[in-house]
C-alpha cells in the first residue's frame, strides 16, 4: 500500500492539467478508505502519505476534493481523537485543514464539523507550544489558526475565538496561557477590523502576559504585540504606542535573550508601521534605551539581541523620516565600529542595512559627512562569503547612490566591476530529485527546485552542471549531497527537502535594485558597464527560476533602458552627434527585444509577482519615450497597441497568472459560465494579488492614454465598462477604487469628449460618497477601514478629473459634492495616513472645481480652509493643480484670494521650500508661483501696502521667495 500511495503521490506532483487531476477522482474514495484504516490501526506512514498526496490535489481548479470534505474533516478529526498521535501526522493533518481553508473555503465554513475543528486547533496551538516551546509560532496550529482567521468572515471565527482565547490566557498552566496568547497573535491579521473597537481590552491582556512570572508567556505575548503593531493599524499605534513603549523598553536589558529578541521585534514592527508624528515624541527616550540595551547584549555577547535591536533602530529612521535628524550623530557614532566589526558578519549587515534606512530618511544635507565612508564600507563587503553581508553591503550601496545622485559618478568605478562580477556569477541553484513515478520500471520525474519559494516545474534537462546540487532519494527522504553552502527547508508539494538557502537570490535582488539606483542617479557613471548589464539580465536573468529574481530584472529593464536615453541626450546636447545615434541604436533595438519579452510575461507567466512586474515595466518604456521626439522614436511602433491588449486581458483575467480571477467581471460573467460556486476559493484567494495586478494595469492604460490622447477614445470605449463594473461590484474596496482611478485617468486622456462617462460616472461616485460618508460618523466615531479610505479617496480624485474634463456637467453638482467634502476638509485631527490621503485629495478636488468654475464654489468659506491644510503631508501628486488653481485666483484678482494675500504668499514659500513637494511641481508651475509671488510683492509695493504685507508674513518664509524670484530672474 505504501509503495502504491508514494507512486501516486509522484504522479500528483508531475501532473497538471485538469483532466490529468481528474484522473485521480476515482481513486480518491480509495484513499481516503485506506486513510481511515491507516488512523485506526495506527500506520503513521500510510496516514502521513496520503494527507500529503490530499494536500497536493486540494488546490486543483477541478475542484476535485470538493465532494470529499465533509469526510476529510470527519477523518481528521477522528485522528485528532486518537490518545498518540505522532508530530508527523499533526503536521501533515493541519498542513491538509490549512489547504483545504484556502481552497475550500466555503465548504469549510459551512460544514457543522468547523464547530469542531476550531477549539482542536486551540488546543494543538497549546500542544505544540508545551512540546516545541520556542518556536510555535512557526508551528503547524498557528498556521492553521491564522488561515482559518484569513479565509474566514470576521464574525464568524473572533467572537468563538476570543471566548476560547480568554479562557486559556487566565489558565493556571503556562503553557496554555501561553498559547491562548499567541493564538490571539495569530488571528490578529484575519480579524483586525473587528478587533479594532475591541483593542484596548485586548491590549490590556498582551500587556498582562508581558508581566507574566514564566518567560514562554512573556515571549509569546511579545509576539502577540508584534502581531498587533503589524496589523491593527496607523490609528492603534497613534493612541497605543506611547504606553507601549514605556512598558516595553525595560525589557530589552533582561537576561534571556529570546525575550529581549523579541522585544526589539515589537519596536521594529511599531517603528515600520507607525506615522513620523507618532514616533517623534518618542524617538530620544526609545533611542537612548535601545542603545543602552546594544551596549549590553554586546558586552553579554548576545548577537541575536544585538542584531534586532540594530534593525530595531533602522525603522525607526525609517519611519521617523526626517525626525531622525537630531539624533544621526549620536546613532552613527555607536555604528560606526560595528560596521567594521571584524568578528561578527551578522552585526556588519545589520547595521548596514539599518545606515541604509538612516539615510534614506534624513537625506544628503544630513547624511553626506557619513557617505563616503558608507560606501567604503559597503565596497569592501560585496565579495564576502556571507550572502547576507553582500547583501546588506548592496543595500547600503543603493541608499548611498540615492543620496549622491549624479554626484556619485566617478565613485561608480569603485563597486561597478564587482555588482557585474556578481550577476554574472551568483547562480539560481537548483536541486534535481528524480523519484520513481511508475508501479514498474517507468519514467523519472526530474523537479527543479527554485530555492526559498517552494515551487517546482518539470525539466527535460538531464545535463550535469557544476552549478546544479544532486540531491537522492533514500527512506522517503531529500537529501542533498556535498554542498558547502547554507541550506534551509523548501517545497515539493508538501514534500520537505533541503535545498540552498535564498541567500543567493537575495543577493542578486540587491544587486538589480543597485543597478536600477545607478541608472536613475548617474547614467553617466554606470555607462562603461551598461551594455554588459543589459546583456547579463537579458540572456540569464529574466528567465531566473526564482520569483523575486525574475520579476526584480524584469523591473531594471527600464531602468537600464532610461540610462541608454538619457546618454543619448547628454550627448547629443554635447554635440555628439555619432555617439548619441549609437546609444539611440541600442536602446531602440534593447527595447524591441525586451518589449516583446514584457508582453510575453504580462500576459503568460503563471506568477501574480512576475506578470505584474511585466505590466509595470511595459509603463515604464512608455513613458521613457514620450519625454522628446528623438526618445519616442526609439519605442517600437506596435508597443502601444500591444500594452493596452494586455490591459484588456489583466482586466479579463486572461493572463497566465494562477488562480487569478477578475474583480472586474461579477461571478456568473466570466467566460460565460456560472462560477460562483468553482471560484469561490479562487476570488478569496487572489483578491491582494489581484488588486496590485489591477493597479499595474491601470497605471499602463493611464500612460498609453497620455501618449495615443483622443486616439484613445476607441480603445477606451472597450475598456470603460469592465473598469465602470470594476467601480460598481469590485469585491474589495481596493479593486473598486482602481475602477475609479481607472476611470478617471481615461477620461483625463480623452479631455472633453469623456463626456458621455463623466455622465454615467457622476451618480455612482456621489453615491459612493454618501456611503463612505454615513460610514465615517457611525456611531460618532470614524469605522472605515484602509480599503474604504482607499475607495473614498479614489473616488474623490475621480470627481475632481471629471470636473476638468467637463465642468458645465459638474457645475450643477457642486452643492452636493461641497456638502460631502466640506466635513472632510474641516476635519483638524488625521486619524491615519489614509484618512490624510483622503483629506489632500479633497483639496485637488476643490482646486479642479474653482478653477472650472469659480462662481459656483462658496469661496469665502472654502479658500482659508484649503490655505490652513497647506502644504499637503499625505499625497503631494497633485501640487500643481492647487499651484494653478492659486495662480489663476490672482490673474483674476479674485476678491477672497486678494483678501488673504499673506497667508498665499506664507504658503507658497513653504511648498516650495519642502524638498518632497517642490519635486512634485514641475518646473513651469514653480515659475508661475513664483511670478504670481513677485507680482503681488510689487503691487503691495506700488500701492503702499508693502508694509502691512510684509508684517504679516513670517520672515524666513519672505526672505526665500525672495531668494528664489532673484535665481529665477538671473536664470530668465
Amino acid at each position: 500500500v505504501i509503495e502504491t500511495l508514494k507512486a501516486f503521490a509522484g504522479l500528483a506532483g508531475k501532473i497538471g492539467g485538469d483532466e490529468e487531476i481528474l484522473q485521480f477522482k476515482r481513486i480518491i474514495p480509495l484513499m481516503l478508505n485506506a486513510l481511515r484504516f491507516a488512523c485506526r490501526q495506527e500506520q503513521d506512514d500510510i496516514v502521513i502519505e496520503v494527507l500529503e498526496i490530499l494536500t497536493d490535489l486540494a488546490p486543483s481548479s477541478t475542484d476535485i476534493l470538493t465532494p470529499h470534505t465533509e469526510t476529510v474533516l470527519e477523518i481528521i478529526l477522528e485522528v485528532f481523537s486518537l490518545p498518540d498521535v505522532s508530530k508527523e501526522v499533526v503536521d501533515a493533518s493541519l498542513g491538509l485543514l490549512a489547504t483545504l481553508m484556502r481552497y475550500e473555503t466555503k465548504r469549510m465554513q459551512n460544514s457543522p464539523r468547523m464547530q469542531d475543528v476550531l477549539p482542536m486547533t486551540f488546543k494543538m496551538v497549546a500542544q505544540q507550544v508545551k512540546n516545541t516551546e520556542d518556536d510555535a509560532e512557526d508551528g503547524s496550529a498557528f498556521d492553521l489558526l491564522q488561515e482559518m482567521s484569513l479565509q474566514f468572515s470576521n464574525e464568524q471565527i473572533f467572537q468563538p475565538s476570543a471566548a476560547i482565547i480568554m479562557q486559556m490566557v487566565d489558565s493556571s498552566e503556562p503553557h496554555v496561557r501561553a498559547a491562548g496568547i499567541l493564538s490571539l497573535g495569530a488571528i490578529t491579521e484575519g480579524c483586525s477590523e473587528v478587533m479594532r473597537p475591541h483593542t484596548e481590552s485586548m491590549l490590556q491582556h498582551v500587556m498582562k502576559m508581558l508581566n507574566d512570572p514564566n518567560k514562554l508567556v512573556k515571549r509569546y505575548g511579545l509576539v502577540a504585540l508584534s502581531q498587533f503593531a503589524d496589523n491593527l493599524g496607523e490609528v492603534f499605534l497613534a493612541k497605543q504606542m506611547g504606553s507601549i513603549i514605556n512598558d516595553l523598553l525595560p525589557i530589552l536589558s533582561t537576561d534571556d535573550e529570546k525575550i529581549n529578541v523579541a522585544a526589539a521585534q515589537v519596536v521594529h514592527r511599531m517603528g515600520a508601521n507607525a506615522e513620523p508624528e507618532v514616533l517623534k515624541p518618542l524617538l530620544g527616550p526609545t533611542l537612548m534605551q535601545l542603545v543602552d540595551a546594544l551596549r549590553n547584549a554586546g558586552a553579554g555577547n548576545r548577537i541575536k539581541s544585538a542584531s534586532e535591536i540594530i534593525s530595531a533602530i533602522g525603522a525607526l529612521a525609517e519611519g521617523a523620516e526626517a525626525d531622525f535628524r537630531p539624533f544621526l550623530n549620536g546613532v552613527m557614532e555607536v555604528f560606526s565600529s560595528l560596521w567594521k566589526s571584524p568578528n561578527n558578519e551578522e552585526i556588519r549587515g545589520r547595521t548596514m542595512e539599518a545606515v541604509a534606512n538612516i539615510a534614506k530618511s534624513v537625506g544628503r544635507a544630513s547624511f553626506e559627512s557619513f557617505v563616503q565612508e558608507a560606501m567604503s564600507v559597503a565596497t569592501g563587503a560585496i565579495d564576502s562569503s556571507n550572502s547576507d553581508l553582500t547583501t546588506n553591503a548592496l543595500v547600503l550601496l543603493g541608499a548611498a547612490t540615492n543620496i549622491l545622485q549624479s554626484d556619485v559618478g566617478m565613485l561608480v568605478e569603485s563597486f561597478a566591476p564587482a555588482v557585474l562580477k556578481l550577476l554574472r556569477e551568483t547562480k539560481s541553484f537548483e536541486v534535481k530529485v528524480k523519484r520513481d513515478t511508475s508501479l514498474g520500471n517507468g519514467p523519472d520525474l526530474n523537479l527543479d527546485i527554485r530555492p526559498g519559494n517552494g515551487e517546482y516545474s518539470d525539466s527535460d534537462n538531464d545535463d550535469d552542471d557544476e552549478s546544479v546540487e544532486k540531491a537522492s532519494l533514500e527512506d522517503d527522504e531529500l537529501q542533498v549531497e556535498d554542498s558547502e553552502d547554507d541550506f534551509e527547508e523548501a517545497e515539493i508539494g508538501s514534500k520537505r527537502i533541503t535545498s540552498v538557502r535564498t541567500g543567493e537570490c537575495e543577493k542578486l535582488n540587491a544587486a538589480l535594485e543597485l543597478v536600477r539606483e545607478i541608472c536613475e542617479s548617474s547614467p553617466v557613471g554606470i555607462e562603461p558597464y551598461l551594455r554588459d548589464i543589459a546583456k547579463v539580465i537579458q540572456n540569464s536573468l529574466v528567465d531566473n527560476n526564482d520569483l523575486t529574481v525574475r520579476s526584480s530584472a524584469i523591473e531594471t529593464i527600464p531602468a537600464y533602458l532610461k540610462a541608454g536615453v538619457r546618454l543619448s541626450e547628454f550627448s547629443r546636447a554635447e554635440g555628439k552627434e555619432a555617439e548619441a545615434n549609437t546609444w539611440a541604436s541600442w536602446v531602440t533595438d534593447t527595447m524591441e527585444d525586451c518589449s516583446g519579452e514584457l508582453i510575453w510575461a504580462a500576459t503568460n507567466d503563471n506568477s501574480f509577482r512576475v506578470t505584474q512586474a511585466a505590466t509595470q515595466s511595459l509603463q515604464k518604456l512608455i513613458e521613457i519615450t514620450g519625454d522628446s521626439k528623438a526618445s519616442q522614436k526609439m519605442m517600437p511602433k506596435t508597443l502601444l497597441d500591444e500594452a493596452h491588449k494586455v490591459v484588456k486581458r489583466v482586466l479579463k483575467g486572461k493572463t497566465g497568472a494562477q488562480g487569478y480571477v477578475p474583480a472586474a467581471l461579477q461571478y456568473g460573467t466570466f467566460e460565460g459560465e456560472d462560477t460562483k460556486e468553482s471560484n469561490q476559493n479562487l476570488w478569496a484567494k487572489g483578491l491582494r494579488e489581484e488588486v496590485s495586478l489591477l493597479e499595474a494595469a491601470v497605471d499602463l492604460m493611464a500612460a498609453v492614454a497620455r501618449r495615443k490622447g483622443l486616439k484613445f477614445e476607441k480603445k477606451f470605449k472597450r475598456l470603460a465598462p469592465s473598469l465602470e463594473h470594476l467601480l460598481v461590484h469590485g469585491e474589495t474596496p481596493e479593486a473598486r477604487s482602481l475602477g475609479a482611478t481607472g476611470s478617471a485617468e481615461g477620461c483625463l486622456a480623452l479631455g472633453p469628449a469623456a463626456q458621455p462617462y463623466v455622465i454615467s460616472l457622476r451618480p455612482i461616485l456621489i453615491q459612493i460618497l454618501e456611503e463612505m460618508t454615513a460610514k465615517d460618523t457611525e456611531k460618532g466615531q470614524s469605522t472605515l477601514t484602509d480599503g474604504q479610505r482607499r475607495l473614498q479617496w479614489g473616488s474623490i480624485w475621480c470627481l475632481g478629473i471629471l470636473t476638468t474634463v467637463s465642468p458645465l456637467d459638474m457645475a450643477p453638482h457642486f452643492p452636493k459634492l461641497l456638502e460631502l467634502l466640506l466635513p472632510i476638509l474641516k476635519e483638524e485631527r488625521i486619524v491615519c495616513h489614509d484618512a490624510g490621503m483622503v483629506k489632500d485629495n479633497v483639496i485637488f478636488t476643490l482646486s479642479r472645481m474653482i478653477r472650472g468654475n469659480v462662481d459656483a464654489v462658496p469661496m469665502a468659506e472654502i479658500f482659508p480652509l484649503i490655505l490652513r491644510a497647506l502644504p499637503l503631508t499625505h499625497d503631494q501628486s497633485e501640487l500643481d493643480v492647487v499651484c494653478e488653481m492659486m495662480v489663476s485666483l490672482w490673474n483674476q484678482r479674485e476678491k477672497t484670494f486678494v483678501s488673504h494675500l499673506p497667508e498665499v504668499l506664507s504658503v507658497s514659500s513653504r511648498m516650495l521650500q519642502d524638498s518632497k513637494a517642490s519635486d512634485s511641481i514641475e518646473p513651469s508651475s514653480q515659475q508661475n508661483v513664483l511670478k504670481m509671488a513677485y507680482e503681488i510683492i510689487e503691487h503691495a509695493r506700488t500701492s503702499g501696502h508693502a508694509e502691512a504685507l510684509f508684517n504679516s508674513v513670517a520672515r524666513p518664509d519672505l526672505e526665500y521667495l525672495e531668494n528664489r524670484i532673484k535665481q529665477e530672474q538671473r536664470r530668465t
